[in-house]
């Protein structure tokens, strides 16, 4: 089951709203050096029922890694907007020719891959 868009409540554990759009803002106006595009997904806290966990995907510009852009990532947000997980998606390229988060996520939906990285139920 992936969460891409929160209608309603979707709370952390230990205090916080998980709340997609601002997260995901926080993180673009940061202008972090190597992204391309990002979103956050949102999943089920299989240790606290009724509260939920994000994680972040990223596409990269060719040569950037995880670990290059994490810190910046993680000073934009707030404690509670922190990712479990940073996963890079395939296909970074030069920023001339961009793909997008989204796009990705709707080919592997289309093509039933799922997303990595993110646990089933």
């Amino acid at each position: 089951m992936v969460y891409t868009l929160t209608r309603g409540h979707s709370p952390r554990f230990g205090g916080g709203e998980l709340a997609l759009l601002p997260m995901e803002n926080l993180v673009a106006d940061a202008n972090v050096k190597g992204i391309l595009d990002e979103f956050f997904v949102i999943i089920p806290d299989k240790e606290h029922p009724g509260c939920f966990v994000p994680y972040l995907y990223v596409v990269l510009e060719h040569g950037f890694s995880v670990a290059d852009v994490e810190p910046a990532i993680r000073a934009a947000l707030d404690d509670f907007m922190q990712p479990e997980e940073i996963f890079a998606l395939p296909g970074g390229r030069s920023s001339t020719s961009r793909p997008t988060a989204s796009g990705w996520l709707l080919s592997c939906l289309k093509s039933r891959r799922g997303v990595p990285g993110a646990s089933g139920p």
